[in-house]
């Protein structure tokens, strides 16, 4: 479980908002944080819009299992670009 504290990622926040979801019995509160953050993570990383299809598509499902699964490749393809653009300014 991801504790709030180390959602320090915009990527590790969406997982921390989908665990919510997973764990309440009423996912709805958490919807309207979750489609924001999503919106700007979208717009500043367009690659992201596949994990999201994915990720969203399980939302509306009530799958929020595999929800979380599929935003922790959305957390791997975050340290990717980040590892990326570490590696473009050495």
């Amino acid at each position: 479980m991801l504790q709030e504290e180390e959602a320090n990622t915009p990527c590790k926040k969406v997982y921390f908002l989908v665990q919510c979801m997973y764990l309440s019995h009423e996912a709805a509160p958490y919807h309207e944080s979750y489609f924001e953050l999503v919106k700007e993570i979208q717009d500043a990383s367009p690659s992201s819009t596949f994990f999201f299809a994915q990720i969203n598509e399980h939302i509306i499902e009530g799958m929020y299992y595999k929800a979380l699964k599929a935003s922790k490749e959305l957390i791997k393809h975050e340290e990717e670009l980040v590892e990326n653009a570490k590696q473009a300014y050495k």
